[in-house]
């Protein structure tokens, strides 16, 4: 059963949370009816189709080095920041 049309668009993480709870009951029906009418997965069931289909496959880049950013250097080493790079 999609729901999708009746669940609010929030402003923040607190107010997702509020109304999860103010509507847990209702939601709690809404899982139910989607596992009695199949309409709910179970993780085992993904990661067996995942096996069947076997792995995703690799893909490399080539990038020019003059490309990329350089690194953001800082007198002391432990501001010393690789995370953009």
């Amino acid at each position: 059963m999609n729901k999708s049309s009746e669940t609010p668009h929030v402003q923040s993480e607190a107010e997702e949370a509020q109304w999860w709870f103010d509507h847990r009951e209702e939601t709690a029906t809404w899982m139910e009816e989607g596992a009695k009418g199949g309409g709910t997965t179970r993780l085992a069931e993904v990661l067996q189709k995942r096996r069947q289909t076997g792995a995703t496959p690799t893909v490399s880049i080539r990038i020019d080095p003059g490309d990329l950013p350089a690194p953001e250097f800082s007198p002391s080493a432990e501001a010393f920041d690789t995370r953009h790079i």
